[in-house]
Parts: C-alpha cells; structure tokens; sequence
C-alpha cells in the first residue's frame, strides 16, 4: 500500500506489481508498430522511471528471471538491449521502493528476514535500507484500518482524517522544491561520530 502512494508523491515515479511484471515489463520489450510495421523499443518500468522512483508492490511474487534482471539493472543503472536488430543501452538511474510480504503471509520472528521473505540475498544486498512493518493483530486497529480502505475504495473521505495532513500537490511541490534549492552537508566533526 505505501508504495502505491510513493509514486504519486515524486515528480517521475511508476507502480508496478511484481505479481504481473516480467523481467520484459520492468526492463524494456520488441514490438511491432501496426501504422508503420517497423519494430520499436518499448520502455518498461525501469526505464520510464529514469532519474524518479520506481515502486515495486509485491516484489517477492516476482519470477526468478524478473528478479535477476532487476538485480543487473540496480547495480548497473543501464539496461542493455540485444533483440530484432536493435542493439542500445537505457539508462535507469532509478530509486527502487518495493514491498513484500513474508512467507506464508505472516512474519515469523525466529527467522531471519532472509527466509522470511525467501528473496535471494544478492537481491536484497541491492537495497539501502530494508525496513520491516510487522502487523499486530488488534481487533480496533484491524477495523479502523478497514474502514479507512473501504472508503478509499469508494473515494469517500477516510474517517478521523487528520486536519494538519498535507494534501498531494502541496507535498509533491515541497519535495521538488527540497530537491532543487536544499543542499544539506555534513560537518567534518559530525561524519566523525558515525
């Protein structure tokens, strides 16, 4: 679910699902062009999100082609292209946010995140942070949550709905404007203490 709303937070930001992304879909694929009947390089998701984010739900439903190929990408930021004559290489200097459910859909504590999510290691080496939302089981919490999806479903505004929240817009501009005029720098003394 974050990740759904990431990408409409960032100036360049794709969602995709890992359940219906092939290693085609997120890199780039061979087409036909019906007007011209030239062949065409189309973009897949990596390639459109080029210097934005791209938001991979349900990254640990993804094949193990799709995943080997994510992992070239993320380490290269190029794809590189082969097929039907067209030889080239696409940037994708991309932030990848993805979301995955544990094995078994639920979290065991006594395993490592490694087998809890069941992704090779190199893949999940790939990644800067990893951040683990553990679910707890509470009846309150359970249905105010599913409440508030029902009415985000039907486009009716969320109950208890907090008055100091920024909307999108407003939000999706502070982040652009932090990005072009905010330029934070460590002082020598501060790396130090790391």
């Amino acid at each position: 679910m974050q990740s759904m709303y990431v990408h409409k937070l960032a100036p360049r930001g794709i969602y995709t699902s890992g359940r219906g992304s092939s290693a085609v879909g997120l890199t780039t694929y061979v087409s036909k062009d019906l007007e011209t009947g030239e062949t065409v390089l189309e973009s897949g998701a990596l390639v459109l999100s080029d210097r934005g984010i791209c938001c991979i739900d349900e990254f640990d439903k993804m094949s193990d082609n799709a995943c080997s190929m994510l992992h070239e990408v993320m380490e290269q930021q190029r794809v590189s292209i082969a097929k039907a004559g067209i030889i080239t290489s696409l940037n994708a200097r991309t932030w990848d946010l993805a979301c995955a459910n544990p094995s078994g859909s639920r979290y065991n504590p006594r395993l490592s995140v490694i087998d809890n999510i069941q992704l090779p290691p190199t893949l999940l080496s790939s990644f800067y942070l990893i951040y683990l939302v553990l679910d707890k089981a509470d009846d309150q919490t359970d249905r105010r949550l599913a409440r508030h999806f029902v009415a985000l479903h039907y486009h009716d505004e969320p109950e208890n709905q907090t008055l100091d929240a920024l909307d999108l817009p407003t939000l999706t501009s502070y982040i652009t404007y932090a990005r072009q005029h905010i330029h934070p720098k460590i002082s020598n003394e501060a790396a130090k203490e790391f």
